[in-house]
């Protein structure tokens, strides 16, 4: 997961409901290594909200490369 904010982490692990899929986030990083990761991906799970995503989704689109979005809800 790449984000600014690191509590989203937890609180995408608690809603995570498959099993074979992994939450992973790694030491800090820069906005760049960021989006060569989004990009890259064999699969690309994006905030419909996020500038960040928007560009990934734009460019993954452009070469046919999957994509989706995710919200969590307010509590």
């Amino acid at each position: 997961i790449g984000t600014d904010d690191l509590t989203y982490v937890d609180r995408l692990r608690e809603a995570w409901t498959l099993s074979d899929v992994s939450i992973v986030t790694g030491p800090s990083s820069t906005p760049m290594q960021d989006q060569a990761l989004f990009t890259l991906s064999d699969f690309f799970l994006g905030n419909c909200v996020s500038s960040f995503s928007a560009f990934a989704v734009r460019y993954r689109t452009a070469r046919n490369q999957p994509v989706g979005f995710w919200t969590l809800l307010a509590t």
